[in-house]
């Protein structure tokens, strides 16, 4: 792209319907930090075991490889903003609920795993149909550009959820789920401004059998190599390299900064992948841009070793900004090749499928990290993450060589991706 950020963003502003999807990604993104950010610091408060962290991240993790398949199928069925603010809404139901347990005196654990549970559930419905619906609101010829500036501030949200989640935990947890469930029914009401923009998309009752419209998203995604290998190389490297969820055990027992310190560590990584969302809006890598994700893939291992290993606050900084740097530059190509290379008929199912891979990294990346951390001790989890982060994009590049030939993801569209792909049932 040559034009700036600025105006990028003051021509996407005339387009109808974008400036709230725009607020309502960002108040979704808000949400699901503040809310990790406080139920994280909740429950190590409450059983002082990393191992507890990580079981938090797997139960949130399986809504997604369950809700999530019929959300895409839904997103494809129904009216997506509409599904977006049903979304929003449970959620917000379900940090009352975790409000409510952060009045007692001695919460039950499981009440908290279940209410993480509905939380999990609610991410899952919102997921696909918000995804899929920015193109029901930008042209197509618009579309690369409104990913990236959609991804700025989604990384907006990311830094000010975690750190507003870190300072209302100095009022203590219950104000920490006041400020989700607030801002979760501040997204429904945005969300629901765009359900007249959002068109319900076509379909017709017995043309695809229940199994197919399920599978219709993997089956897209297994079926065109340079998404395939792009979803894998990030489902790996943060299932490996994921120390999120450790945070709370290194504000507090290795570099003793407290819930104040958690929530600006928190936000480390997201000032980095801001910057990079900048960058990329102006130029997004025009040549080699497969070897430039592989590169930045195995930055970002290296980055969490050295977090790792650092017991200084302000290198700690350092190296998670270098990592939230090196993972938008993945995350950025990734989006705009889904949505490009996406007929809108199966979007839907394709963004839950792609959304089951991005949770299995984060969710389950985060019990990985967790049940090693109580292994082994929380530095040991992080740097041994960090370190086959790099092996699997040294792997990533051996096994799929789409990938490595991947030039200007921004000129993609779905005739390109057609071409590239395996031949495949049509879904």
């Amino acid at each position: 792209m040559t034009a700036s950020a600025s105006t990028t963003l003051r021509e996407l502003g005339h387009l109808p319907g974008y400036p709230v999807y725009l607020l309502s990604r960002f108040a979704f993104h808000l949400v699901t930090r503040m809310l990790v950010v406080v139920i994280g610091w909740h429950v190590y408060d409450l059983t002082g075991d990393p191992l507890h962290l990580g079981l938090v991240g797997l139960v949130m993790f399986v809504p997604a490889a369950t809700v999530g398949i019929f959300a895409g199928d839904w997103a494809d069925r129904f009216n997506r903003a509409v599904l977006v603010a049903a979304g929003f809404l449970a959620g917000g139901a379900a940090a009352a609920g975790l409000l409510v347990l952060a009045l007692r005196p001695d919460p039950a654990l499981e009440a908290v795993y279940a209410l993480a549970l509905l939380f999990g559930a609610a991410v899952a419905l919102t997921k696909p149909a918000l995804w899929a619906l920015l193109p029901q609101v930008v042209p197509a010829e618009r579309l690369a550009a409104a990913v990236n500036i959609s991804t700025i501030g989604g990384q907006f949200a990311t830094i000010t959820g975690p750190a507003a989640g870190g300072l209302l935990l100095l009022a203590g947890p219950a104000a920490g789920y006041a400020g989700v469930g607030l801002a979760s029914l501040a997204g429904a009401v945005l969300a629901l401004r765009l359900a007249a923009q959002a068109r319900v998309p076509e379909f017709v009752p017995g043309a695809e059998s229940v199994m197919q419209r399920l599978t219709g998203g993997l089956a897209h995604i297994r079926n065109t190599p340079v998404l395939f290998g792009m979803i894998l190389l990030d489902l790996l490297a943060v299932l490996f390299g994921s120390v999120v969820v450790l945070l709370p055990a290194f504000a507090r027992d290795v570099l003793d900064v407290g819930p104040a310190g958690l929530g600006v560590l928190r936000a480390a990584p997201a000032a980095g992948a801001i910057l990079t969302a900048f960058v990329l809006v102006r130029a997004m890598p025009q040549r080699n841009a497969g070897a430039a994700m592989l590169g930045f893939t195995a930055l970002f291992g290296l980055s969490v070793l050295v977090f790792a290993l650092s017991r200084d606050f302000a290198l700690s900084l350092v190296a998670l900004g270098i990592s939230g740097a090196a993972d938008t530059v993945s995350v950025v190509m990734r989006h705009t090749v889904l949505q490009l290379g996406t007929p809108d008929a199966i979007r839907g199912r394709v963004s839950a499928a792609s959304q089951i891979f991005i949770s299995a990294s984060n969710e389950v990346g985060d019990f990985r990290a967790g049940a090693v951390a109580g292994w082994l001790g929380v530095v040991p989890a992080a740097a041994i993450g960090g370190v086959c982060t790099i092996l699997v994009a040294a792997l990533c590049a051996w096994r799929f060589p789409a990938l490595r030939r991947l030039t200007d993801t921004g000129t993609l569209s779905a005739d390109i991706l057609s071409a590239q792909a395996k031949p495949g049932p049509a879904h």
